[in-house]
């Protein structure tokens, strides 16, 4: 009987997170299968995927629920935030010289992270691939 409890409350927990959605070049990504690690300088949340998934790492030591960030990955500063995406297995960053913003505001309590449309540029020239993907999404603090 303790058994099944724990099974149907670990299995309510993953359901109950909100999912993040994010489209490349138009192709569909959501999931709530998310981690979490921060500490007192920086927070960061994503889906751990070899093949199609997201880190999103902030310069603070919480989710920030509302503002907007500047994106580049090449600064820690507390008023910018880093994208990394994996897309067929090959790693792409935001890169400052697009002047890209992340919007943060609240959803049902937790942070909610909104990226218009932008260029992320692949992140080791070694890797064989497209040198850049567009993306677009809502990223969800699980």
């Amino acid at each position: 009987m303790l058994s099944v409890l724990c099974i149907s409350a670990c299995n309510k927990d993953k359901n109950d997170k909100q999912y993040s959605t994010w489209y490349v070049n138009g192709e569909k990504f959501t999931t709530n299968d998310i981690y979490v690690d921060g500490g007192k300088a920086t927070h960061y949340f994503g889906h751990k995927s070899p093949t199609n998934g997201f880190g999103l790492h902030f310069n603070l030591g919480y989710f920030p629920m509302e503002g907007n960030f500047t994106m580049d990955c090449n600064i820690q500063n507390p008023t910018y935030a880093c994208l990394n995406i994996q897309y067929d297995s090959i790693s792409y960053f935001n890169d400052y010289s697009d002047n890209t913003f992340l919007t943060a505001k609240p959803n049902d309590g937790k942070a909610q992270y909104i990226l218009d449309s932008t260029w992320l540029y692949k992140a080791y020239e070694m890797q064989e691939g497209e040198d850049s993907i567009l993306i677009y999404g809502i990223f969800n603090e699980p």
